[in-house]
C-alpha cells in the first residue's frame, strides 16, 4: 500500500492557524518536515 504526504499530514484553515500560538506552529512545521523526510527516504528505498 502507498503512502503519500497527504494521508499523513494535518493542514489548517487560515482561521485555525491564526490560532495556533508560535510553538504551536513551529512544532507543526517540524513534525510536517519529519514526515516528508521519512516517505522521501522510503520511496528512495523501494527504488533501489
Amino acid at each position: 500500500m502507498s503512502v503519500t504526504f497527504e494521508d499523513v499530514a494535518m493542514f489548517f484553515s487560515p482561521a485555525e492557524w491564526a490560532l495556533l500560538g508560535e510553538e504551536q506552529r513551529q512544532l507543526y512545521k517540524h513534525v510536517m518536515w519529519e514526515n516528508y523526510q521519512t516517505l522521501v527516504s522510503l520511496g528512495e528505498e523501494l527504488c533501489l
